[in-house]
């Protein structure tokens, strides 16, 4: 009888242990998974803001009289020197990477490149053709991730000369500054894409590096310490990020993400890796709501002040403008911590002065009543 108690006694036991090991393990995965979601936030923010200037200057390029009149006098030797100096004078006062223009002409073929003066080594690739079409059709630029050459953002628009359409002049930005953005928060990103969308001779031409053989790291920026440690995931642990779109090494935390056009077409996919020892500060799970930096639209400087200011009152540095903002997202201690901050902010303002700032945030609500 004793032996039996001690049986059961050892299988209850165990039993215990292993049921305590799975609720680990799928606690552990559910932090994970809001991990992979908090990236993912960084990630779609950092894209959406950097198909804007791209676009604005797509715009602006097409309506230039210079470029609409080397496409009229057909001088692609002279387009080319035009496209040129804009995209070297962007760079030098603008302190980004290397930005590409091109022209195609109404019947899309290339017409002149900025980085190419001869006659174009890969011309445009039939799907890219169809995107632009599209936006030929519906007389509207556009802006996005596509494949075609070079790769990035892309964003295009209509040269048109006294009602005549002459062309599309595109502007590409390089996977490159995207990458070098999410960097600022401690994410590597490693854009991936299928060798299906990129012709060889430019992998060669860039050196690009390769991924299971079928996959091209899109970026030319790219780590490549940790490029060398995505290729050295096993077997088990590729088919894990590719299938759970996360897993947690002994060194590092994968994730992965779909890469897609606008027309939702799967490309490749973005890698995002973190140190294990730094994985835990994107969890975002506090319940303060600004104290979850990764939650919300912050910047670099943003999560260093977190860091750097935790535990003091977080708003009492925060520029007025966004006292406005935040003003009615803030609840519980934070609320009590922005009125205190906002006393000391603005004691010093006149009314008039309250007035323009409320009025000058267009995010705000319709004010009702007066300030007195």
């Amino acid at each position: 009888m004793k032996k039996l108690f001690i049986f059961l006694t050892f299988i209850i036991a165990v039993a215990f242990v292993v049921l305590m090991a799975n609720i680990d393990k799928k606690l552990d995965l559910k932090k994970q998974a809001h991990i992979h979601d908090n990236i993912n936030k960084i990630l779609l923010k950092t894209i959406d803001s950097e198909e804007i200037p791209p676009l604005s200057l797509a715009i602006a390029l097409s309506s230039s009289r210079s470029i609409q009149d080397v496409v009229l006098n057909d001088d692609k030797i002279l387009g080319h020197k035009v496209l040129k100096a804009s995209a070297e004078s962007l760079k030098k006062h603008s302190n980004k990477v290397n930005i590409h223009i091109q022209i195609f002409t109404k019947n899309l073929n290339v017409f002149a490149r900025s980085w190419e003066s001869s006659t174009p080594t890969i011309p445009l690739v039939t799907g890219r053709k169809a995107a632009l079409r599209e936006s030929i059709k519906y007389k509207k630029p556009i802006t996005g991730i596509d494949y075609g050459l070079p790769l990035g953002i892309k964003s295009s628009s209509m040269i048109v000369y006294k009602d005549e359409f002459l062309g599309i002049l595109e502007v590409t930005t390089p996977y490159d500054l995207i990458v070098s953005k999410i960097r600022e928060y401690g994410i590597e990103i490693v854009p991936l894409i299928s060798l299906n969308f990129v012709p060889m001779i430019y992998v060669e031409q860039k050196n690009l590096f390769t991924v299971g053989g079928t996959l091209v790291v899109a970026n030319e920026n790219a780590n490549h310490a940790l490029i060398n440690r995505l290729k050295e995931l096993n077997e088990k642990e590729l088919s894990e990020l590719m299938t759970n779109d996360f897993v947690l090494t002994s060194s590092h935390f994968f994730a992965s993400y779909s890469l897609k056009n606008s027309h939702g077409q799967k490309l490749g996919a973005f890698i995002a890796i973190i140190k294990k020892d730094d994985y835990k500060d994107f969890l975002g799970e506090q319940k303060s709501f600004l104290r979850s930096v990764y939650t919300i639209d912050s910047s670099k400087e943003d999560v260093y002040n977190y860091i750097k200011n935790r535990e003091q009152n977080i708003f009492s540095g925060i520029e007025k403008e966004h006292l406005i903002k935040l003003n009615n997202l803030a609840d519980g201690k934070d609320k009590l911590d922005m009125y205190e901050a906002s006393k000391v902010i603005l004691q010093d303002y006149s009314k008039e002065e309250l007035i323009e700032l409320i009025l000058r945030d267009k995010d705000n609500k319709p004010i009702v009543g007066e300030i007195k």
